[in-house]
């Protein structure tokens, strides 16, 4: 279920994050990191996707919970901005040609957006978003939250940043079911879901033919011009091998990546062996989009 937080003064929002949780998660799981942003004077709108929608990559739920997020982090952008934009007006401002003014304001009260997620649960939301921002650029889709989604995209090409914990996973059948046994505690359901994929021959090569073009896509997204990507070589779920290559690649792309790369911590608990790390981590990504170079 989507939830929202935000600073106790609208006016003070530095930034508004969007954040997918992983597979099995829930929100009290998520809110910590939400928390996190919120102590750092950021607006945060979080969701997780179902079970039953990533391991199946149900279009339909994914598309609903982008369009959702997107609504509500457009809202919350445009309120700030408009606060912003009512606190930094001054005489000479308001003389000025109301053209020139809209202009300055675009390159100077632009709220960033961040988008934060965590392992496959997230990066397929991500990679949702990414083709339904494609889909609203092209005008070949006539939906009313077009609007909303070039909105969010502008501020988040322009100015904002992908925070990505744990993901991508390159999927394997093995990837799928280690996934499972981590994120679904209930036995006999673990046993169910994993006797049911690996029986279903269509389901394999499905798996094998959806990962490459997943894979693809998070190599050509063309989403945000800055990630953090946040691993370890721990971790039995995310190959970080797999990382590296893909960090090389999208570096060839002209994407800058910072990168926090651990070794003693697991699949998306970075932040309980390294919490003074991972702190650290958000705090250089909003300074960068908060604090741009001239």
């Amino acid at each position: 279920m989507l939830d929202v937080i935000a600073p106790a003064i609208a006016s003070s929002t530095k930034a508004v994050v969007l954040m997918y949780g992983w597979l099995g998660s829930e929100a009290k799981h998520v809110r910590k990191y939400a928390d996190m942003y919120v102590q750092k004077g950021c607006a945060v709108v979080y969701d997780e996707a179902s079970i039953p929608t990533i391991v199946f990559r149900q279009e339909a739920n994914l598309t609903k919970l982008v369009i959702e997020s997107v609504r509500k982090a457009a809202q919350i952008v445009k309120d700030a901005e408009k606060r912003h934009h009512e606190g930094s007006a001054n005489v000479e401002e308001e003389k000025k040609d109301e053209a020139v003014v809209v202009e300055e304001f675009s390159s100077r009260m632009m709220i960033p957006v961040v988008v934060h997620y965590f392992s496959n649960g997230g990066a397929f939301v991500a990679e949702r978003l990414a083709q339904m921002i494609q889909e609203a650029r092209s005008g070949k889709d006539a939906d009313p939250d077009v609007e909303d989604l070039c909105f969010i995209a502008e501020r988040l090409k322009e100015r904002g940043f992908e925070v990505i914990d744990s993901a991508p996973v390159y999927l394997s059948m093995q990837n799928i079911n280690c996934a499972i046994e981590a994120s679904v505690p209930n036995l006999p359901l673990q046993i169910l879901l994993k006797g049911f994929l690996s029986c279903s021959i269509v389901y394999k090569r499905t798996v094998d033919k959806i990962g490459k073009v997943f894979w693809n896509n998070m190599i050509e997204s063309d989403l945000c011009r800055r990630q953090a990507f946040i691993y370890s070589t721990k971790d039995t779920i995310t190959d970080s091998t797999m990382i590296d290559e893909l960090i090389e690649k999208r570096k060839e792309r002209g994407i800058q990546v910072i990168v926090s790369k651990f070794e003693d911590s697991d699949h998306v608990e970075h932040i309980l062996t390294y919490p003074t790390e991972y702190d650290a981590i958000l705090d250089q990504v909003l300074d960068l989009i908060c604090n741009p170079s001239p």
